[in-house]
């Protein structure tokens, strides 16, 4: 019997679960690219919002889509901020203070004067700035210590030189101490706005010297003769004095003091003290002085900032010589003042109006005996008279400026300002020049921001100048501009994010 192969029943194939066939989408259809140039001039900013052309907001005229990349292609830009502006015109110095007894002067926090020298912004040579600090320092009428500012021209470092009339000599140039913006180290700040980088000075207090002294009699008659010698030639008296031999222990008086600092030792157990002129430094553990008991409590008269070199209103005097050395003095005619600036001091309120200096104890030989009696047996620890900067002096202590572009981060660093901003800007050594940027002249490395996807929309940029420290950069009012190169896909509406 046959049928009808209509009625055979429906062959139904297996199927594979092993094998799916998922369609791909359709690809972008990109004809091409458009670039754009786009001009940022500082001077089309609001005026009323945004008063200065570091920091600013710039709305687009027209809607920029489908952006691949954004490159900086030429920019002018002034290097017209002051060497020494507001971020970097102050630092802090204090006198610990001396109150001044019958037989003996004692450290008293009481009489301690803190005091913030501000300088005035300006574009300084190094001597022009260091004649400007001092003459801050002079001007300061709650200062009751005398001081001088120096460069030495031969290590280009600068030093602060204190009489210490009023105690210890106290830079203060340590700020805080915060975590980098990796999270794995600290690093030492100075204070705010402070000028001791630009100085050469670290980021510490200056105070005290390394190490204790001892004191003894000093009874070579070769020796006395060479330091009366040093006093003949200053022009002061010889009646009365005894010369020291100070010996120290963990001591580095050659890197501490210069010949002509003064030295103030104070006695840990009794806060008593006793200031000297250093005449002679043989090595770190050895030098020479006389000492000097003040008549009258240190107080502001009147002064000219000046520097002088007459004797009797300088008194006990220092002389400013970047390298004294004992063979200039022992060859030295005593009949003939030396030559060099003295620092002026200040005078005092007493019964003739005497300079605070000009008394050197007549009558009474400062000797260990004096000082066993005066001011005890110690330990000492020691005021330095003259502080030095570790490093050079650098003027150009900003060495580029930081563009950042919140719509354009790019950038990579320890460096917290510089961290997500959009490029740097090298600074020259030369004040008021300008910054030409050009990317014909750096065409292997481009300074453009891409973007993977492409960014949909970009209506504003906001134009910010930093400096490393994440000061705001001051143009002075100069104006300048940016050439940007803006690439985008041709094709409207694939990536608006709407």
């Amino acid at each position: 019997m046959s049928y009808n192969n209509a009625f055979n029943p429906m062959l139904i194939q297996k199927p594979a679960y092993d094998v799916t066939n998922i369609r791909r989408p359709d690809p972008n259809q990109v004809v091409g690219n458009i670039e754009k140039r786009l001009i940022i001039d500082s001077r089309d900013r609001d005026y009323k919002l945004y008063p200065k052309p570091s920091n600013y907001v710039i709305k687009l005229n027209e809607d920029f889509k489908n952006i691949t990349s954004i490159e900086l292609v030429r920019a002018s830009i002034p290097q017209s901020r002051h060497l020494i502006n507001e971020s970097n015109n102050k630092f802090t110095l204090a006198e610990t203070g001396i109150n001044v007894g019958a037989t003996y002067e004692e450290v008293n926090t009481a009489y301690g004067v803190e005091e913030t020298i501000t300088i005035c912004p300006g574009d300084y040579s190094i001597t022009g700035l260091a004649t400007e600090i001092e003459t801050q320092l002079c001007r300061n009428q709650n200062l009751k210590s005398n001081y001088c500012v120096n460069i030495n021209t031969t290590t280009g470092k600068i030093y602060i030189r204190s009489d210490l009339r009023n105690g210890g000599f106290h830079l203060k140039l340590c700020g805080p101490t915060i975590l980098d913006n990796t999270n794995t180290g600290y690093k030492r700040l100075y204070p705010c706005n402070s000028i001791g980088k630009v100085l050469g000075y670290l980021p510490n207090d200056y105070l005290y010297g390394c190490g204790t002294v001892t004191f003894s009699d000093e009874i070579d008659a070769d020796k006395i003769i060479m330091l009366g010698k040093i006093l003949e030639g200053m022009c002061l008296s010889l009646t009365g004095l005894g010369f020291l031999k100070v010996s120290g222990t963990n001591t580095q008086f050659t890197c501490d003091f210069s010949c002509y600092d003064f030295l103030r030792i104070v006695n840990t157990t009794n806060n008593r003290t006793i200031r000297f002129l250093i005449l002679s430094i043989t090595d770190d553990t050895t030098m020479y002085v006389i000492g000097h008991e003040l008549k009258v409590a240190p107080v502001v008269g009147d002064f000219t900032p000046t520097l002088t070199q007459d004797p009797i209103t300088n008194g006990m005097s220092c002389l400013v010589d970047n390298n004294p050395n004992l063979a200039y003095w022992e060859n030295y005619p005593a009949a003939v003042p030396p030559t060099g600036p003295l620092i002026n001091l200040r005078k005092c309120n007493g019964t003739c109006n005497e300079n605070i200096c000009a008394g050197l104890s007549v009558g009474i030989t400062i000797n260990t005996a004096w000082i066993v009696a005066n001011i005890g047996t110690g330990p000492f620890k020691f005021y330095k008279g003259t502080h030095y900067a570790e490093n050079k002096y650098d003027l150009f202590y900003d060495k580029y400026i930081i563009l950042d572009i919140p719509e354009l981060h790019r950038m990579r660093s320890k460096a917290t300002p510089i961290m997500d901003s959009f490029t740097v800007l090298p600074l020259s050594s030369c004040p008021n020049d300008n910054i030409i940027f050009n990317i014909a002249n750096a065409p292997t490395s481009p300074e453009a921001k891409y973007f993977t996807p492409p960014l949909g929309r970009l209506i504003k940029f906001t134009i910010k100048f930093v400096t490393y420290d994440g000061d705001e950069y001051d143009f002075s009012g100069r104006e300048h501009f940016l050439d940007l190169r803006i690439n985008m896909l041709n094709q409207q509406g694939k990536y608006l994010n709407i």
